[in-house]
């Protein structure tokens, strides 16, 4: 008997284990591609619009001045009322593409937020659901109208929802991966926008 019941034993990765998993990524990377489409046909439509606004002129200046001045780290430290997070990472395409190479940097953001929303979101739902879950975020009118603004909003909001994930995952920061990835969360979420501290009391409640 004892022969038999290892026999049949399923092994690690099997099909019996993949499955689950498959469909779990699958879901996700469905939202993932839809947002992705929805945001390329938005920013299309606004470059062909010439829709720019003082805040992308704002972050792309500020995004210049960190190659050019010839100091990153002195740049970095010193952006003013603008927070660096958003212009860093910015940087590049505001010198090659000008202000719509800069703004092409929400695309990540916006990515990393829907991932976020659906791990979040799996942790209490089903796939199917924690996928409508995350594209009712990514889809929500506030969210996709400043996903093509060089903003500090869907950063934020992103690094904000990285932090909660990480922190569930964490077990009370028993868990010293994901409680580094909650910290470099807080991290991001306070250098994306100068009054990002008010953002982390709702988590320290949680916390707490």
């Amino acid at each position: 008997m004892t022969l038999l019941t290892d026999q049949v034993a399923p092994v690690h990765g099997s099909s019996d284990e993949r499955g689950p998993r498959r469909t779990h990524v699958d879901y996700l990377v469905v939202a993932i591609v839809v947002t992705t489409v929805v945001w390329v046909a938005l920013f299309v439509a606004r470059v062909h619009a010439h829709q720019t606004n003082v805040d992308d002129y704002a972050y792309a200046g500020v995004a210049r001045s960190l190659i050019w001045d010839g100091n990153f780290v002195h740049s970095f430290l010193h952006t003013g009322a603008i927070s660096p997070l958003v212009p860093a990472v910015a940087a590049v395409g505001a010198d090659f593409g000008g202000v719509y190479g800069a703004i092409s940097v929400e695309l990540p953001f916006l990515l990393l937020l829907v991932a976020g929303s659906y791990l979040l979101a799996r942790l209490w739902l089903a796939p199917p659901a924690a996928m409508v879950a995350a594209l009712a975020v990514a889809l929500n009118e506030d969210v996709s109208g400043y996903a093509v603004m060089l903003h500090f909003a869907v950063p934020t909001a992103a690094a904000l929802v990285w932090a909660f994930y990480a922190y569930a995952r964490s077990r009370q920061f028993r868990e010293w991966r994901w409680s580094l990835l909650f910290g470099v969360a807080i991290a991001a979420m306070l250098l994306s926008r100068s009054m990002a501290i008010v953002y982390a009391i709702p988590l320290v409640a949680v916390v707490g």
